[in-house]
C-alpha cells in the first residue's frame, strides 16, 4: 500500500506541474481575447501542460518501479524550476533594450511548462537506465548463483566418480581374481553366470564414469579421419560375425578421444541391440571383420549382435556423418527417450551408451537424430560437423 501511494504521489507531482500551468494558461485565455495571442500564448502552452498531466497518468500505469517514478517526478520539478530561473531574466533583459513585455507572469509560466517537459524526459530516460541496470544486475546475480550451483554439482559428480572408481572397482577386482582362482579349481555353470554378471558390472562402472567425467564443452579439436577412428573402435567390439562397412572417409574436426568414445558406444549399441540381418556392404565399401582384445561376452548372441552389418559414411550434404545398421531397428515408442540416461531397449542394457553419445555430440556443438535405415535397422545422423575435404 505504501509503495502504491508512493507511485501515486510521484505521478501526482508530475501531473501537478501540468495542472498548475494549465490553470495559468486558462486564466491567460480569459484575459487575452485576441486570436493570434490566444493561439501562441494559450492553446499551445495548454497542450504542453495537458501533455504533462497525461504523462503523469501514463507513468502511474507503467511498469516503472516506485524508485524510478520518484526519480522522474524529481527531474520534472527540477526542470520546471530551472525553466523559471532561466526564463525570468529574459524580462529585464528585454526591458533594458527598450522592449516592454506584456503578460509577464504567463511568459514565466511558459518557461516553467517547457522546463517541466524537459525535466520529465530527462527523468524518464534516467529511470529507464536505472531499471535496465537493476535488471542486468539481477541477471548477473542469478547467473553467478547458477555457476555456484553448477560448481557444487560438479563437486558431487567428482565425488561420485571417486566412489565408483575406488569403492566399487576395488571390490570388483578382488571378486574377479577370486573367481578366476575358483574357476581353475572347479567347473560349474554358476561360475560362468557370475563371470557374466561381473563383466556387466564392469561395463556399467565404465559407462557411469564416462557420464560423470565427460566435459560439457570441447575446445581442443583436430582434423580426424573418420575411417581410421571407426576402424580402431571396431576392434573394441566383441561380435565376431558382425561386419563394419566404411562408405566414405571424410576428415572431421573433433576431439579424437571423444569421437572414439562416440563410435564405440554406437557400435556396441548396434551389435547388442540389433538383430541378425541379411544386408551386406556395398561393393565399394571397406569391410572389416570384428577382432577384439577384450573377452567375448557370453550373452552377445542373446543380444542378436552377430551377423549384423554396421555402416559408417558421410551425409550427402556434407553436414556430418551417419552410423547405421541392418538390425531390428528402433522401437517407435522409445525414440523420443532414446538418449535419456537409463533408457534401454534391452533387458541387459545399461541405458547409458546413447546418453554418453548425446553428451559427446552436445559437447562438440553438434546435433544427433535417430531414424530408420534403408534396411530397416537403426540410423544415427550427426549433423553440424565441420569437415575437411579428404586428400
Amino acid at each position: 500500500m505504501r509503495a502504491r501511494l508512493s507511485r501515486g504521489h510521484s505521478a501526482g507531482a508530475i501531473a501537478a506541474v501540468g495542472v498548475a500551468t494549465a490553470l495559468s494558461h486558462l486564466y491567460h485565455a480569459v484575459r487575452e481575447p485576441a486570436i493570434h495571442s490566444l493561439m501562441v500564448g494559450v492553446i499551445v502552452p495548454i497542450a504542453l501542460s495537458a501533455l504533462l498531466i497525461g504523462a503523469g497518468v501514463r507513468l502511474y500505469r507503467s511498469d516503472l518501479p516506485t524508485s524510478g517514478m520518484r526519480r522522474v517526478a524529481g527531474w520534472t520539478w527540477v526542470g520546471a524550476l530551472v525553466g523559471i530561473v532561466f526564463g525570468y531574466p529574459v524580462i529585464p533583459y528585454q526591458a533594458a533594450h527598450g522592449i516592454t513585455m506584456v503578460d509577464v507572469p504567463f511568459v514565466v509560466v511558459n518557461w516553467m511548462t517547457t522546463g517541466g517537459i524537459a525535466g520529465f524526459l530527462i527523468g524518464l530516460y534516467d529511470a529507464r537506465q536505472e531499471q535496465y541496470r537493476d535488471a542486468l544486475e539481477a541477471e548477473r546475480a542469478e547467473l553467478e548463483a547458477r555457476e555456484q550451483e553448477l560448481e557444487r554439482q560438479n563437486e558431487r559428480l567428482d565425488h561420485f566418480a571417486s566412489v565408483i572408481s575406488h569403492d566399487l572397482r576395488n571390490p570388483l577386482t578382488v571378486a574377479t581374481g577370486r573367481l578366476e582362482l575358483l574357476q581353475e579349481e572347479h567347473e560349474s555353470e554358476h561360475i560362468e553366470a557370475v563371470t557374466t554378471a561381473i563383466d556387466r558390472m564392469d561395463t556399467l562402472i565404465d559407462e557411469l564414469l564416462t557420464l560423470a567425467r565427460q566435459d560439457k564443452s570441447i575446445d581442443d579439436t583436430e582434423p580426424v579421419s573418420l575411417a581410421s577412428v571407426a576402424d580402431r573402435c571396431w576392434t573394441m567390439i566383441t561380435a565376431p560375425e558382425a561386419t563394419l562397412a566404411v562408405e566414405d572417409d571424410p576428415t572431421v574436426i573433433a576431439d579424437a578421444s571423444r569421437l572414439q568414445q562416440l563410435f564405440e558406444n554406437l557400435f556396441r549399441n548396434a551389435v547388442e541391440h540389433g538383430s541378425t540381418g541379411s544386408r551386406t556392404g556395398s561393393d565399394d565399401s571397406v569391410e572389416h571383420g570384428s577382432t577384439s582384445n577384450r573377452p567375448q561376452a557370453d550373452d552377445a548372441v542373446e543380444h542378436g549382435g552377430d551377423g549384423i552389418t554396421v555402416t559408417v559414411g558421410a551425409l550427402p550434404d556434407g553436414s556430418g556423418f551417419y552410423v547405421e545398421d541392418d538390425g531390428r531397428g528402433l522401437p517407435e515408442d522409445d525414440v523420443d527417450r532414446l538418449f535419456d540416461p537409463g533408457e534401454s531397449t534391452s533387458a541387459d542394457g545399461t541405458g547409458l551408451g546413447l546418453a554418453i553419445v548425446d553428451g559427446i555430440v552436445d559437447a562438440h556443438g553438434w546435433e544427433i537424430s535417430a531414424t530408420e535405415s534403408d534396411a530397416g535397422g537403426a540410423r544415427f545422423e550427426i549433423t553440424g560437423v565441420e569437415t575437411e575435404t579428404a586428400s
